[in-house]
């Protein structure tokens, strides 16, 4: 069986997932990750289904993997936080989303979107890609520290006007100008 015909089987069984937890912000409830995972995995372990999580410290992949087809499908949610109990609490939120994503999981309110149009809310206008062409232009950028013409914070800077950028890529530009 592949699969998708296994997710197939995990949906037609109507799981419901209790919203455990209230936000007093939102003042809306919603499922915790335990909630989810407690209610989640026997169905999937007997299916042969495994789930787990990767982070490259940009990006939080949930892995939904066949261990019979060595099938596997994946959702990745951007890691915007970086301080300690920050990037923790964004993993875990992360972790939540991608599987009510991948496993068609109703684990919030619906209120039509109300909450995302509230002032504080990051607009779609305001999302910046990666930046991912260090190795292409490292050598120019060099040669510009080196001529006194940029320092490796005017690179960074410049680059967040239009980029998100990872701390390994800042790093990167600051060893330009050991």
């Amino acid at each position: 069986m592949w699969i998708h015909e296994k997710l197939l089987k995990f949906q037609a069984k109507g799981i419901t997932i209790n919203k455990d937890w209230e936000n007093p912000h939102f003042k809306s409830k919603y499922a915790t990750l335990p909630e989810i995972q407690k209610v989640i995995e026997p169905e999937l372990t007997v299916l042969k289904v495994l789930v787990y999580h990767t982070t490259d410290w940009d990006n939080l992949t949930t892995h939904i993997y066949d261990v019979e087809s060595k099938e596997e499908i994946t959702w990745e949610f951007p890691l915007v936080e970086w301080t300690a109990q920050a990037v923790w609490s964004c993993m875990t939120y992360a972790k939540r989303y991608n599987l009510a994503c991948l496993l068609n999981l109703n684990i919030d309110e619906d209120d039509d979107g109300e909450k995302a149009t509230e002032a504080g809310i990051a607009k779609k206008s305001d999302w910046k890609p990666w930046y991912n062409d260090f190795d292409k232009v490292k050598d120019k950028w060099k040669d510009m520290i080196d001529k006194g013409e940029k320092t490796p914070q005017d690179i960074i800077k410049t680059l967040e006007s239009a980029f998100r950028v990872s701390k390994e890529t800042k790093a990167n530009i600051m060893q330009l100008w050991a």
